[in-house]
């Protein structure tokens, strides 16, 4: 459930990012782009294991509860940081390698 709130909340932050007029300063310009799109890679990658992982260990039912309440959990927690963090890079950084450090353990464990 952890790597589904981190992808969750990941989501709710790089929404605020597109269209490309909606970005901050710092992501406007080509490095920028780079950056946003390889935290989106790595957060995708991170959602890719976890559904694997999911779909051989836990009951599906199981899997929708947990998912779906940490789908409505995501916007309430965003709303907890400031928005220099979420209109940043920081936030992206944060929340896709948080993704991709839960998604490494869960990697980990079904090798």
């Amino acid at each position: 459930m952890a790597l589904v709130l981190a992808i969750c909340m990941y989501a709710v932050v790089v929404a605020g990012h597109f269209p490309r007029e909606y970005r901050g300063h710092a992501l406007k310009g080509p490095s920028g782009a780079l950056f946003l799109w390889s935290t989106v890679v790595l957060a995708v990658a991170s959602a890719g294991i976890g559904i694997y992982f999911a779909f051989f260990t836990i009951p599906w039912y199981a899997a929708v509860i947990g998912a779906g309440a940490m789908s409505l959990a995501a916007p309430l927690l965003v709303q907890l940081f400031t928005d220099e963090f979420v209109d940043g890079r920081a936030s992206l950084l944060l929340l896709s390698v948080a993704a991709g450090a839960v998604a490494g353990g869960v990697l980990g464990f079904l090798i």
